[in-house]
């Protein structure tokens, strides 16, 4: 079974999951297959728009890779997860920039998402903790605690981009509206990225999983949909928004696309 079939699997449950008002209380156990290798010095990236944002900014921290890049503003998880499952030849390394756009509480979700990448044999999975407001109450304090558990965990190749206390550390990483970041935030994050990225290649490598070095510089492609820069309202989810309409609804689905 090739890792579109099982991420599918993986995308069903996230779609039957949904935004509910409450948060899934099962968790959903996946296993992945070996992904089709293409070379340890190959990335693909995964996001929203904090995905896009670094997207002219991580290549140029990732000299001599292969970098591709799908990203679109207001992405939630499982729309990520049907990228990933559409994919028919996904390198070993992966790095997702998911659920910022999600509800906090679905938590189950997140972490079956995280196992289906990050558990591939001989495969490496790069992830984020969550920097958002708060969404009906609940923030995403337990998703990241969850993010940082399994980073832990011995039967996973996963590497953390702990956005969350980079930002606790240096609150000038963050814009106004609290979810994307400043200027200085995203070059931040591109060289996180990268650094976790190169983590996952090592540790392919010790493995003894590598392949031999790609001989050409950096190449990169791009599909980002890029919506308005900001939400009418400062503060305003977007998507969140898309799915809860409310008096503060914003417009970051929008967008133009490019290769």
């Amino acid at each position: 079974m090739r890792l579109r079939y099982v991420l599918f699997s993986l995308l069903v449950a996230l779609t039957a999951a949904g935004c509910g008002s409450e948060a899934d209380s099962d968790p959903v156990s996946i296993a992945g297959p070996p992904p089709a290798r293409a070379g340890e010095r190959e990335v693909l990236v995964v996001g929203d728009s904090l995905a896009d944002e670094i997207a002219n900014l991580l290549p140029a921290a990732l000299p001599g890779w292969r970098v591709r890049i799908d990203a679109e503003w207001g992405r939630p998880l499982a729309d990520g997860m049907r990228v990933l499952a559409e994919e028919r030849a996904p390198p070993a390394i992966l790095a997702i920039s998911l659920f910022t756009n999600d509800d906090p509480r679905n938590v189950s979700a997140l972490e079956a998402a995280v196992r289906a990448t990050a558990a591939r044999p001989g495969g490496c999975a790069v992830w984020a903790t969550i920097v958002a407001p708060a969404f009906e109450g609940a923030n995403h304090d337990a998703g990241n605690d969850i993010l940082r558990r399994l980073a832990g965990d011995p039967e996973l190749e996963l590497e953390l981009v702990d956005w969350a206390r980079a930002v606790a550390r240096a609150p000038s990483l963050m814009s106004s509206d609290e979810v994307h970041a400043s200027p200085a935030g995203y070059r931040a994050r591109a060289l996180m990225y990268a650094a976790a990225i190169r983590a996952c290649a090592r540790a392919l490598s010790a493995a003894g999983l590598s392949a031999p070095p790609l001989t050409w510089p950096g190449r990169v492609s791009f599909r980002t949909s890029r919506g308005e820069r900001r939400c009418r309202r400062p503060g305003c989810h977007s998507g969140h928004a898309a799915r809860r309409p409310s008096p503060s609804r914003c417009t970051c689905r929008r967008g133009r696309r490019h290769q």
